[in-house]
């Protein structure tokens, strides 16, 4: 039996969804690469950096928990001969997130009609959450796009069993092929593809005609899906393995926490009004069900099948995380959300209001949303990082500090990671000893070396970015208050702006203390230290003028000492702190790596011959 399903398509509705997917594209693509990169993302972009090989990504995966496809997505961009853009890096995430847009939109409108679709697509074209992973070179993205793609074909293999008929060839070739796709963006898309599987299953052996050719069509799928997925799934169990016996652990928040506030930061952000949006939305959702009509018996097994679909990932993850997780682990199950309020809300004010005070009824909800989203997807837009503007702090250290000034950090990670992928290559960031774990930060005396840091190089600046770091347990740091005449904060104003509206896509986004969201910068300048010199008591002070480079050549073998390079040429200056003239001994200790130097200071040549340090 076949169901036309051709719906007729009003002015109205050609208006409007050119509208909607015009701006789907531009809130996805616009200064698509202006942020920085995050923690994990930046790993997309120096792969892409590196030219990284596409067949040594697949037979070495840099990690146990993660499948190489999405990395792969971002370098044919490369191979293709786009440059290694933070633009071009984003690209592949950016058409997902406009493709899972299309999907969510296609299902409402094949199955629920024309207002349904328009209501889902707006909630999707306004959707904080998926809006940022859409700009972000990251796996949730096609987590998103591929099990909205899933769930579309399978909605049409769900209708006909409720046709209690045999879901066609088609349906079921186009199902298994989404499913591989979406099985390679995320592990918590294979908990959506196994329900999805088991329901076709359980549904598929009641039918009474053409059992046998299903089950030997659904048989012959899932052997291909699981011999495809079986080196991931064998990853997987390893790194489950290795967490809870090799002393790793998960990362994320308190199960709970997560659970409470997951529907919320899906819809529109964690604020008051748009939770009230959302209470209003379910409501309707649930007045909707009750309807006797054919529409509404499909609606009611739609919301069942989504809720079965959030409640079974929510138990998963709960299982697995073992009471940790993040709301970003659930993003397989957004499709569902999305599709279920969006329907819902639309077949509820249908159900319940007269057809005269519809629209005016539809246009309150949906301007309330557009009201409620409008700044944060504004903010999404401007991002300057997730949450550190790196692009922002080179900025300033460029223009205001002195060229090759060294730049000590309170993270010792980010000179080597994060810094060292945004450095336009001229600015020299660096840190003393690991100050992390904490246990690390007690042995080297974290403090103690970043005192002498400046003792060595009085002309170093320092960037704060983990303000209060142990103050609990060590007491109060503040070295940089005290030795620093001045201070600059660079902020990343559009993760301020989230913060006011309470939408935070990442735990990063909301912590209290807004570190890595507000930076400092602490310098002097000469004038600064001479100063503070000669109020302390000092006769002469010497400072690194232009010139010098800056290395830390030993770290990764554990040796931390670091040394100012001497280059073509460079310059000393030497402050005499006293009011009469002084008379003193300029001693320089250096060492040449693989070849004789010779430097000529003041008339004197000196040669220093490699390997050894001479005074």
């Amino acid at each position: 039996m076949k169901i036309n399903m051709r719906l007729q398509t009003t002015k109205f509705e050609v208006v409007a969804l050119l509208l909607l997917f015009i701006l789907a594209a531009v809130f996805r693509f616009w200064m698509l690469g202006y942020a920085s990169f995050g923690t994990d993302s930046m790993e997309f972009y120096k792969l892409a950096k590196i030219g990284q090989s596409i067949g040594e990504i697949w037979r070495n995966p840099p990690w146990l928990n993660q499948i190489p496809l999405n990395e792969t997505f971002s370098l044919i961009m490369v191979k293709i001969g786009l440059p290694a853009t933070p633009f071009v890096v984003r690209l592949p995430f950016a058409i997902m997130g406009v493709m899972a847009v299309f999907f969510v939109w296609k299902l409402a409108r094949r199955w629920f009609g024309p207002g349904a679709a328009l209501s889902v697509l707006l909630l999707a074209v306004f959707n904080p959450y998926q809006i940022y992973f859409a700009r972000t070179a990251y796996h949730y993205s096609g987590a998103l796009c591929w099990s909205a793609a899933m769930f579309l074909i399978f909605w049409s293999i769900w209708e006909s069993f409720r046709r209690k008929e045999a879901p066609s060839g088609k349906d079921l070739t186009l199902w298994f092929l989404a499913a591989v796709v979406a099985c390679h963006m995320h592990m918590s898309v294979w908990v959506v593809a196994g329900l999805q599987g088991l329901l076709m299953l359980i549904y598929g052996l009641k039918l009474k005609t053409n059992r046998t050719r299903f089950l030997g069509a659904f048989s012959l799928g899932s052997v291909l899906l699981t011999a495809l997925m079986a080196r991931w799934l064998i990853r997987a169990v390893q790194e489950v393995i290795k967490n809870s016996v090799g002393g790793g652990h998960h990362t994320g928040s308190s199960a709970k926490s997560e659970f409470l506030r997951l529907l919320p930061a899906y819809f529109a952000g964690e604020n008051l009004a748009a939770f009230i949006l959302l209470l209003v939305a379910i409501a309707l959702t649930i007045l909707a069900v009750f309807r006797d009509t054919e529409s509404g018996k499909r609606l009611r097994s739609f919301v069942l099948i989504c809720t079965l679909h959030i409640l079974v990932l929510l138990l998963y993850v709960a299982i697995i995380g073992s009471g940790i997780a993040k709301i970003t682990y659930f993003s397989s199950i957004w499709p569902q959300f999305i599709l279920l309020v969006g329907i819902g809300a639309f077949a509820g004010v249908r159900s319940m209001v007269s057809q005269r005070w519809r629209t005016g009824i539809y246009a309150v909800l949906a301007g309330a949303y557009i009201a409620l989203t409008a700044w944060p997807v504004y903010a999404m837009i401007r991002l300057e990082g997730s949450p550190t503007p790196y692009y922002k702090i080179n900025d300033w250290i460029l223009s205001n500090l002195p060229a090759e000034t060294p730049v000590l950090t309170d993270r010792w990670y980010e000179p080597w990671n994060e810094l060292a992928v945004h450095n336009p290559g001229n600015i020299n960031y660096t840190f003393t000893v690991p100050d992390d774990p904490i246990a690390s930060y007690s042995q080297f005396n974290w403090r103690k070396t970043v005192e002498n840091f400046f003792e060595k190089y009085p002309e170093a600046a320092f960037l704060e970015m983990e303000r209060g770091k142990y103050e609990s347990t060590f007491g109060p740091w503040t070295f940089p208050q005290q030795y620093f005449a001045r201070s600059a904060t660079v902020t990343n104003n559009a993760v301020m702006m989230l913060r006011k509206t309470k939408v935070f896509p990442l735990d990063t986004f909301s912590s209290a203390n807004t570190n890595r969201i507000v930076t400092r910068i602490f310098y002097n300048t000469p004038e600064d230290l001479a100063e503070a010199a000669k109020r302390n008591g000092r006769d002469v002070l010497r400072i690194y003028n232009a010139g010098w480079g800056y290395a830390k050549p030993g770290w990764q073998q554990g040796q931390f000492e670091d040394y100012r390079l001497l280059r073509q040429s460079a310059s000393l200056a030497i402050y005499n702190l006293q009011d009469v003239p002084l008379q003193g001994t300029l001693e320089i200790a250096a060492a040449t790596s693989e070849r004789s130097k010779s430097i000529t200071v003041a008339e004197a040549k000196t040669t220093f011959s490699p390997g050894r340090i001479r005074q």
